[in-house]
């Protein structure tokens, strides 16, 4: 009686051992094909690489040179090897002027069998210059604390200009941009005092802070003493009794404005208002012009399709 219920009970266990190869099977089976996808990609990768080897005097070089020279732009590695927001925005502001040696970069490196003309590269880095400063007078009119009807209006034609400049240039539609095509302008006039005192720039700011305190203190050899030197750093710079005496201090020694002077920072703010306003009204006189000869003209918005796919 013993052995028949042995029995039946081994084979009970075999059943589910049976069922559980199956299922490791399966497993094996999709992580084996994924190891493969793997291993093809990287080699692509790898051949991509091979092929497009950048050479030290190669004219991408030349460009990045010249930002990261220029305007200490860099692609730190612990963000990727990628642009952090505050490089971004050192592009976008100074657009006008990094496309223009772009283009005479472009120009002067231009490789045997290139099959753009001078006037093609010009045409080329003013429509990425105009686009990048369009987003950069949508983002600033997004930017201002308790704006005004005259505020919203221009943002909504900065940022109508840029989504169809950003469409035609062929980039992306990811959701940052349907946001700003649709929603901002909106929550600018209904949440009180607008946005530009809801952005998370105090947390660009403690990432530049702790890593300028990394920097400081990166040859204290106890984790212990450095943690609490740099936490006392933080305290001291952040306290406002310190900051009101360090200002204080400033004020009473510095030589005061001169008269009829105007810094560089200023000029270059009113260049950059400038820019904007000279970028947006392009835009605007060419879309009018294309409006004019479209003989397929209808209501319907040519990016409206876009979203309606969920982009």
């Amino acid at each position: 009686m013993r052995l028949v219920e042995a029995s039946d009970q081994a084979k009970v266990l075999q059943a589910d051992i049976d069922l559980l190869q199956k299922k490791r099977k399966q497993i094996t089976n999709h992580l084996d094909r994924a190891k493969r996808m793997v291993k093809k990609v990287r080699d692509k990768i790898d051949e991509f690489k091979s092929f497009h080897k950048r050479s030290e005097t190669g004219v991408e070089n030349k460009l990045w040179d010249f930002i990261k020279l220029t305007y200490r732009i860099q692609l730190p590695a612990y963000h990727g090897g990628k642009l952090i927001g505050k490089d971004c925005i050192k592009i976008m502001s100074n657009a006008d002027v990094i496309f223009k040696h772009f283009a005479g970069i472009l120009k002067a490196n231009k490789k045997q069998g290139c099959t753009l003309n001078d006037d093609d590269i010009d045409t080329l880095c003013n429509d990425y210059a105009r686009l990048c400063m369009l987003w950069d007078g949508a983002f600033a009119f997004a930017s201002k604390v308790e704006p005004t009807d005259a505020d919203i209006t221009m943002y909504k034609r900065f940022s109508k200009a840029a989504v169809y400049a950003h469409v035609a240039a062929g980039i992306s539609v990811t959701h940052k941009v349907h946001l700003m095509w649709k929603h901002v302008s909106l929550q600018m006039s209904r949440i009180p005092g607008g946005l530009g005192d809801k952005r998370e720039d105090w947390l660009e700011q403690q990432h530049q802070t702790g890593d300028r305190l990394r920097t400081h203190y990166r040859r204290t050899a106890n984790f212990e003493v450095r943690a609490r030197a740099m936490a006392g750093a933080y305290h001291r710079d952040t306290n406002p009794l310190v900051m009101a005496q360090v200002d204080g201090v400033s004020v009473k020694y510095a030589r005061g404005p001169r008269k009829d002077y105007t810094t560089k920072e200023e000029l270059r703010k009113r260049e950059r208002v400038d820019s904007r306003m000279m970028a947006i009204k392009e835009w605007e006189e060419a879309a009018s012009l294309k409006e004019e000869k479209c003989i397929k003209c209808s209501n319907q918005s040519v990016i409206r399709p876009l979203f309606a796919r969920g982009y």
